[in-house]
């Protein structure tokens, strides 16, 4: 989400039976984990926003001792990340304060962060680029093997980067990409899903593989309900055949189903009062094996306290919900 903090209390919907979930790891004091991706060995990579680091996590280990990933220096925190090539991923930094909830100008920056191998546990970590006008890189998406599309929510806007050359612009400023909240980028086949957490929805257009650009106006997948009222749909996940997505509802501590054909959805995991998933900030779907399972971070409630007064550390959840 665009880092809502506002603390609303009422959750939505019809509810499925919840998929098996299991705690892969937990910090043990106040961690935000924003965002996630998962490597070709299996392994997660988790940013976190309450400090410039990225976690490292082998879901299959019984006892985590996670990799904490340093070296993105200009920034107090990091937000969106993707792989643009095989174990190469681009990162987002940002100065963000949590108290005045707001992110400092000009400090946008893209990092590379490239393993040397497949089970190396020690990347690399640069400076791609600077990216003083976009205000919040928040969701980032590869388009190509030097172009992102970065997702700004104060601006309500797209940008396109390339991390070659550092060149960047706005691909997309759609009307439903306004308010506070363009939040998470997901690209299937020429269609740009996104989630836009102050307006409830989830929606896509068609755009130009090459460039970014749109090639007609977005249109709404799915709106989460307006009564009650909810912080929802964070970042999310797609499923590989582009039938459903994932997003996560922060406010209501749980985990979402869309089918994307009809717009109907359901709860998965979680549920308002309880901490199993303490405010969701992302999911991705695991790899080499793990296809069928929805990885989750979570601020831990850090922003939105579970039942108003209660956080945990910042999580990383994994849910069964099988390959598709």
């Amino acid at each position: 989400m665009f880092l809502a903090l506002v603390v609303l209390n009422t959750l939505f919907t019809s509810c499925a039976a919840p998929f098996p979930t299991r705690l892969i790891y937990e910090t043990p004091n106040p961690t935000w984990f924003e965002n996630l991706a998962t490597r070709h060995d299996g392994s997660i990579l988790a940013t976190t926003v309450t400090a410039p680091t990225l976690y490292l996590v082998r879901p299959d280990s019984r006892k985590q001792s996670p990799k904490v990933i340093e070296g993105f220096n200009s920034n107090t925190g990091l937000l969106g990340i993707t792989e643009i090539t095989p174990d190469a991923f681009v990162v987002a930094g940002s100065n963000f304060s949590l108290t005045t909830q707001a992110p400092a100008p000009n400090s946008s920056y893209l990092y590379l962060v490239t393993f040397p191998s497949r089970n190396s546990e020690n990347p690399t970590v640069s400076v791609a680029a600077h990216i003083p006008n976009v205000a919040l890189p928040d969701g980032i998406v590869t388009l190509n093997n030097r172009t992102i599309l970065v997702a700004d929510p104060p601006n309500g806007a797209i940008w396109s980067v390339n991390i070659k050359t550092g060149a960047y612009s706005i691909v997309s400023s759609d009307p439903l990409l306004k308010g506070t909240g363009v939040d998470g980028l997901k690209l299937h086949d020429d269609k740009l899903y996104f989630t836009d957490t102050s307006e409830r929805l989830l929606g896509r257009f068609a755009i130009d593989l090459k460039t970014g650009i749109p090639v007609d106006n977005a249109s709404v997948v799915a709106r989460y309900p307006d009564d009650p009222p909810v912080v929802a749909y964070d970042d999310f996940a797609l499923s590989r055949d582009g039938k459903f997505a994932y997003p996560v509802i922060a406010g209501g501590n749980s985990v979402t189903q869309v089918n994307v054909l009809t717009g109907k959805q359901v709860t998965i995991a979680g549920e308002l009062n309880d901490i199993t998933t303490a405010q969701p900030t992302s999911a991705a779907f695991g790899r080499n094996g793990d296809e069928g399972i929805l990885y989750v971070t979570t601020a831990g409630g850090l922003g939105i306290p579970v039942n108003g007064n209660e956080t945990v550390g910042g999580q990383i959840v994994a849910i069964r919900v099988g390959a598709h």
